[in-house]
């Protein structure tokens, strides 16, 4: 496996172009290597959603609203996003950031067996995502 952290960082200096295409000479280079070698690629990526705020009205953002990300679309296997709410809820009480601090959603746009969402748990202390299984262990608490 090779994993990628932060895609936009890489970049194809052969020629001028624009990042978009840029950044799609380098997946579809990933994507034949990957199939090549016969190993899984995971790049990260940090995108923004053109919409903002709305995406608190349908819960998640839609490939669309990226419109970087065509080019990696064509050569990805799998796409998720994650989604932390208390990262774009505004207005919040106490209250409500006890309710959502740890919150967290994998959200599959793209996947072979179709999309759907994995609700999770973040974990500050130790940087980590767990799932939100009755029989998921839970983290050791810092002393």
């Amino acid at each position: 496996m090779i994993a990628i952290d932060y895609l936009q960082l890489m970049s194809d200096r052969c020629s001028p172009k624009t990042k978009d295409q840029d950044l799609g000479m380098i997946t579809h280079s990933l994507k034949e290597l990957a199939m090549e070698l016969g190993i899984s690629v995971i790049a990260l990526l940090q995108l923004k959603c053109k919409r903002g705020e709305q995406i608190d009205n349908i819960g998640f953002p839609r490939l669309s609203d990226f419109p970087e990300i065509n080019q990696i679309e064509r050569d990805a296997d799998v796409i998720c996003f994650i989604d932390r709410p208390l990262l774009h809820k505004s207005g919040w009480e106490l209250k409500d950031y006890e309710d959502i601090k740890n919150k967290a959603k994998l959200i599959f746009m793209k996947h072979p067996l179709g999309t759907r969402t994995v609700e999770m748990r973040f974990c500050h202390e130790y940087c980590r995502f767990e799932t939100l299984s009755k029989n998921a262990p839970r983290s050791p608490r810092r002393q």
